[in-house]
């Protein structure tokens, strides 16, 4: 399978699958990195906050549950819904009777944000109200996880701009490096068709920049003093032959 991808009659072509093929496994391997360490990282700012916000609310309903004043659990409530990642809150009296509950409207992203919140946030923060060391209540809060998705979406769009830029760069460097490469190669097609077409023994493969290349014309040129050698010694033999046809009585 790996000979038939990279089975190409173009250099350049083979060199692009080859480019592209690292590219895409160092991407998938950053990403993957990247964004595990992210999320877990979130996922614990998201915890610890909330638990700050669930002492914040305990604090703030507990005169009123303490006078059962309902009307002020549920704003209170309802203004924490509103203005932080919340789900929801619950609110309960001595007695484990529902006092108030306050449940934000998923607006966007509705299905991906409950898989979200059923992974990171499943867990409700359940925290005991007292007054005056007696026990009065209790606040249950279920965290949002709006702000991980956010994130994860943010880190996307960074990515997605950086392939963009990675895969104009990997274009870049696979032509430059294939000019390259047939710049160097272009000398080696020049001398051999000269050699082809004109017997010019003679010529020499220049020196290249590139080792594999020099090494293979280092081959070529000994290869060519060999010929060149056997060549002059044919020329020389026949002049001697036909010297001595021309002066030879007997022909």
């Amino acid at each position: 399978m790996i000979n038939n991808f990279f089975k190409s009659t173009s250099l350049q072509t083979l060199f692009r699958k080859s480019q592209f093929t690292t590219f895409a496994i160092t991407l998938f391997i950053c990403t993957s990195t990247f964004v595990t360490i992210s999320v877990f990282t979130v996922e614990s700012y998201a915890k610890q906050n909330l638990l700050l916000i669930s002492r914040t609310v305990s604090e703030r309903v507990q005169p009123a549950l303490v006078f059962s004043d309902k009307i002020a659990i549920s704003q209170i409530i309802n203004e924490y819904t509103f203005q932080h990642s919340v789900r929801l809150i619950e609110v309960y009296d001595s007695q484990g009777h529902k006092v108030a509950e306050s449940l934000k409207n998923i607006e966007h992203y509705s299905y991906i944000q409950n898989i979200f919140d059923h992974i990171f946030l499943k867990d409700a923060i359940k925290l005991n109200v007292q007054h005056q060391g007696q026990f009065v209540g209790q606040v249950v809060l279920y965290g949002s996880s709006n702000e991980i998705l956010m994130f994860i979406f943010k880190i996307f769009l960074g990515l997605a701009f950086g392939m963009l830029f990675m895969i104009f760069a990997v274009w870049w460097s696979v032509n430059l490096t294939y000019r390259h490469i047939m710049g160097s190669f272009s000398p080696i097609i020049q001398i051999a068709q000269l050699l082809r077409n004109q017997k010019a023994y003679n010529l020499r493969f220049p020196k290249s920049d590139v080792k594999e290349f020099q090494e293979l014309n280092g081959v070529f040129n000994q290869l060519l003093d060999e010929i060149q050698s056997w060549h002059t010694h044919l020329q020389n033999e026949n002049t001697e032959l036909s010297y001595q046809v021309q002066h030879d009585h007997l022909t």
